[in-house]
Order: structure tokens, then sequence, then C-alpha cells
């Protein structure tokens, strides 16, 4: 899979709506930080290391979790 790693921009913006910001939390930070399906954690010294599973715990993957959703609304 090719990514635009060179010619990308990114934005930060506030966020003031309290309502907002905590839907973004819960909704969406929450969902990237359960997920154990090819999720990678970047260490300390700029490598990448994948993050498993506990034993026992449901696997996980936000990006199917988000596609789901959107399609459910439509």
């Amino acid at each position: 899979m090719l990514r635009n790693l060179e010619r990308r921009v990114e934005l930060l913006s506030s966020i003031d709506d309290p309502k907002l910001r905590n839907s973004i939390k819960t909704d969406i930070l929450d969902a990237y930080v359960r997920d154990n399906f090819k999720a990678r954690r970047l260490n300390p010294d700029g490598s990448y290391s994948r993050v498993g599973r506990v034993e026992g715990e449901p696997e996980f993957d936000a990006q199917s979790f988000f596609c789901k959703s959107h399609a459910a609304r439509e």
C-alpha cells in the first residue's frame, strides 16, 4: 500500500465544544486505543512494534468498526 508521507498536510485545531470533545475521546480515540488487529506502537527509539492481544481478549479492528458504523448510518 502506497502512503503519502512526503506531501501531506496535517492540521490541528482546538475543540471548544465539550460535547464534541467528549465524543471524539469516547467514540474515536478509545476505538483506536482498543485496536489490536494490525495496530503498531511507536517505540521511544523510533521503531514500531506490533500490539498484541491479551489472552482471551476479542480481536478489535478500529478501521472495520468505523466502516461498519458509517455503513449503518446510510
